[in-house]
């Protein structure tokens, strides 16, 4: 975390770009969202045999474009970001190794040092592309959902969350799972899981059936009371 943050504090003159590139992210995440709603309102509106408004097609071809515009900033701002901040790097790295040369740096070779002004910085690349934007898009959007859904329903948007974050650890773990060869242990629990799951499946679907049959039968039951006592 303490490199994370010496780095990102080296970037922090390319700011505005990193920030315009995050919130392009996160625009396109909710355009994205809200595409799906929309879409998934019309699919159930049209199942219950309802119309689709004219409203309703242009907020769903405008959440489209939208989404589509949001996108394609992003991926220009966020590259744009990153060049920048590659660049700045190699130029804190330069600037540190002149005044080093030749006499503190005599144990290094021309290709080892490089490798670091080229190769190495260029590794930092997916630092803001595949984790800081990610990360900062993921969280809000947990927040945003969590905001929308519990002034419907506290309880919904509870249960959300907890499988967003549940989903998200497992899937952001599995370089550790794999690393502490602990792929199958975790694959069993997930198994035992399903199987719980599967099981307690079974379990309502006999008692509903139980509870289904023995409704008809005292319906009939009761039926057959009232006709042989209206017949007597």
């Amino acid at each position: 975390m303490r490199d994370l943050l010496a780095l990102l504090g080296l970037a922090r003159g390319r700011a505005g770009w990193m920030v315009l590139g995050a919130g392009f992210a996160l625009t396109a995440t909710a355009t994205g969202i809200a595409l799906l709603g929309l879409a998934g309102g019309l699919v159930a509106g049209a199942g219950a045999g309802a119309g689709i408004a004219v409203g309703t097609v242009v907020w769903l071809r405008a959440l489209a474009l939208g989404r589509t515009a949001a996108r394609y900033l992003e991926r220009v701002t966020t590259h744009e970001a990153t060049f920048r901040v590659l660049a700045d790097l190699r130029l804190w790295f330069f600037e540190r190794a002149i005044p080093l040369a030749p006499a503190r740096l005599g144990g290094w070779r021309g290709g080892d040092l490089m490798a670091r002004l080229v190769s190495d910085i260029d590794a930092l690349d997916g630092l803001y592309l595949r984790l800081v934007t990610p990360t900062m898009v993921a969280l809000l959007t947990v927040l945003g959902l969590a905001a929308v859904l519990g002034s419907l329903s506290p309880a919904i948007a509870v249960l959300v969350v907890a499988l967003l974050v549940a989903t998200v650890d497992l899937v952001q773990g599995m370089a550790d799972l794999a690393a502490n060869q602990a792929l199958d242990r975790q694959a069993a629990v997930i198994a035992e899981a399903e199987d719980g799951h599967e099981a307690a499946l079974h379990r309502q679907a006999a008692i509903s059936a139980v509870g289904t049959a023995a409704t008809q039968l005292v319906a009939q039951l009761a039926l057959v009371a009232v006709v042989l006592g209206w017949a007597a």
